[in-house]
């Protein structure tokens, strides 16, 4: 009987230990856990922060590009108005006056 007691006795503290490494070892994989959930907030954070960045970047990108374009639209009405008074032989500098000053005041 005594034997038996000794030997119960010896496997309740060696349950006990591996309990205790058990313990142990799952507060570490939650400690590990936040960790890893506080580093993946902060990448989330910095992915929303670029997609942000990005947004603004395309739509000065877009605002440009139209400009640009109606720059180069009234470039070409200019020239063509240009090109039409020099073909028709004009005679009196008023026209071209007149176009050489809405092309400064367009800026």
């Amino acid at each position: 009987m005594r034997e038996r007691l000794e030997k119960l006795t010896v496997e309740l503290a060696e349950k006990q230990t591996e309990k205790r490494k058990q313990h142990h070892g799952r507060e570490e994989t939650g400690v590990q856990l936040y960790a890893v959930q506080q580093q993946l907030a902060k990448l989330q954070m910095q992915l929303e922060a670029s997609h942000e960045d990005f947004n603004e970047i395309h739509r000065l990108r877009g605002q440009a590009e139209a400009e640009a374009a109606q720059a180069n639209q009234i470039f070409e009405e200019r020239t063509a108005e240009m090109s039409a008074l020099k073909q028709r032989g004009t005679s009196s500098p008023l026209p071209l006056l007149y176009l050489s000053s809405s092309v400064h005041i367009s800026k």
